[in-house]
């Protein structure tokens, strides 16, 4: 029985370890393709961000979104409202976190499937604790991007509201040293990075498991 086991446990070793191996290999494609979708989604969808994050931080008299969002494209207009502020810095934002969360996912994944005694299948304990570990690496990586994005947006409000100067506001938007000051507030951040690509591998990985698993 213990030759057995011993004989399992090599088994397991080293079929999790050409997995680990082949994800490796893998990393740097799979970070690339997903850092080049996350550079191009705030292309597109930045004045949504944009209009979010200035409607949190306004002051004005309108209380209505709609009607929050009709004064600035007509004082404003789209690209100098939404569009621009922050932009490039969001593209770096979720181009690094989407890049090392769907990067490093397989072999956060494979490598936790070591511990696991399945044989013919991803467990999904192994799913969930690889969502949350990449998570959190990705953005506590992009974080100080986050913090700079959100810094830049908010500026836009505040000058519209005449609250801040453009010199003050934009002056406040980076910290004087780079250090511990660029992931200032960044827990809450890595916090709900590591459960959405917790939720989402699971969801997705577990999925096509199964789906491949039925035939």
């Amino acid at each position: 029985a213990i030759s057995s086991y011993i004989q399992w446990l090599r088994k397991l070793r080293r079929r999790c370890e050409m997995s680990v191996k082949k994800s490796l290999q893998d990393l740097g494609g799979n970070t690339l393709a997903a850092a080049i979708a996350g550079c191009c989604q705030p292309a597109i969808f930045n004045p949504m961000d944009c209009l979010r994050i200035r409607w949190q931080v306004s002051r004005g008299s309108e209380t209505h979104f709609l009607s929050f969002t009709q004064q600035l494209l007509r004082s404003e207009g789209l690209w100098r409202a939404l569009w621009r502020p922050g932009l490039p810095v969001n593209m770096c934002a979720v181009a690094i976190s989407q890049g090392l969360r769907m990067g490093l996912y397989p072999t956060a994944r494979d490598t936790l499937q070591l511990l696991s005694p399945s044989k013919n299948s991803k467990s999904g304990a192994s799913m969930l604790g690889a969502g949350l570990a990449a998570g959190s690496v990705a953005y506590f990586v992009g974080a100080p991007f986050w913090l700079v994005k959100t810094r830049l947006q908010a500026a836009q409000q505040f000058i519209a509201e005449g609250r801040k100067t453009p010199a003050v506001a934009f002056a406040e938007i980076y910290p004087e040293r780079f250090g511990a000051s660029y992931w200032q507030g960044c827990s809450p951040l890595i916090a709900r990075g590591a459960l959405l690509t917790a939720g989402q591998m699971l969801g997705y990985d577990g999925t096509k498991t199964i789906a491949r698993q039925c035939g």
